[in-house]
């Protein structure tokens, strides 16, 4: 019984480091996309990570957060496609809000995404 416990408490463990390392390749990945320059710093955005195109790799779908990004309708949302390297950006769509949802309906090898937005 101990070594069942410990076998996956040594999964939980990896799981966590495997999403630290993901968040970290993504907010390069999104320093990238906006050619962060000066300090460095990414633009404020939420995320999720999801395996939208079933390669059995986590995609991100990201939520700006800053002003910049935000108008009256909602803000931009991103999608990367993970790699075992980091991520590469896929798409882009503009007036979203939470909750973001994954859709089992896939179009072109991709699962669908249900975005809510005001006043549409």
């Amino acid at each position: 019984m101990q070594r069942l416990t410990f076998t996956a408490l040594l999964v939980l463990t990896l799981s966590a480091s495997v999403q630290a390392q993901d968040a970290q390749r993504l907010v390069a990945a999104v320093e990238d996309h906006f050619k962060v320059s000066g300090d460095g710093k990414a633009p404020s955005f939420q995320h999720a990570f999801t395996d939208l195109d079933g390669d059995g790799l986590a995609d991100a779908v990201v939520l700006m957060s800053e002003p910049d990004f935000c108008g009256s309708g909602g803000c931009a949302m991103l999608v990367f496609h993970g790699t075992k390297m980091g991520f590469t950006f896929v798409s882009s769509s503009t007036i979203t809000n939470e909750p973001i949802r994954v859709s089992p309906e896939k179009n072109l090898g991709w699962n669908a995404l249900i975005v809510h937005t005001n006043g549409v």
